[in-house]
């Protein structure tokens, strides 16, 4: 799976947005708001949480894994078997099931003192969701980092140890 650059601000503004699109075409109707408002709504929706972003969130996660194993072995995401589609209800469980994953792969590496707090809850605000992303491009700079500063010193995470307790 391939590196998207995670949304991490998102607004009280870009849901406000999406509000009002909806609005919009609940008004006069998907074949009667025109093409620019149409276009907004299918591609444009920063606001609003769809299947593309859950696609990215769940795919850096994959990528993230995948980093890791090569580092640290024998620790198990839950991953879906298929992409998001639209239309596909969000429960409760696989919002805790992605959570979950973000806060194993939190475990297994490192991330700021001061990085923002997954919260569980019974709702998924655009804060949130936010939160999620900003641990996951944390996740991410500090594996590009100890690739580049740390690896090529030691040559291994134990810096040449065939084990911790060698």
């Amino acid at each position: 799976m391939a590196w998207i650059e995670p949304i991490t601000d998102r607004n009280s503004s870009d849901v406000y947005y999406v509000k009002n699109l909806m609005r919009s075409i609940l008004t006069f109707g998907w074949d009667n708001v025109g093409s620019e408002i149409r276009s907004q709504w299918l591609y444009n929706l920063k606001g609003a949480l769809n299947a593309s972003d859950l696609n990215r969130i769940e795919g850096n996660i994959e990528y993230i894994t995948n980093r890791l194993l090569e580092i640290i072995p024998k620790f198990y995401p839950d991953f879906r078997d298929e992409n998001w589609m639209v239309g596909e209800n969000l429960t409760l469980e696989e919002i805790n099931r992605i959570r979950d994953n973000i806060l194993l792969l939190i475990s297994v590496w490192y991330i700021k003192p001061d990085a923002p707090v997954i919260n569980y809850s019974n709702n998924l605000y655009y804060n949130d969701i936010n939160v999620l992303e900003e641990n996951i491009a944390q996740l991410k700079f500090f594996i590009d980092e100890w690739e580049r500063n740390i690896k090529p010193i030691c040559g291994t995470f134990y810096c040449g140890q065939s084990d911790i307790l060698g």
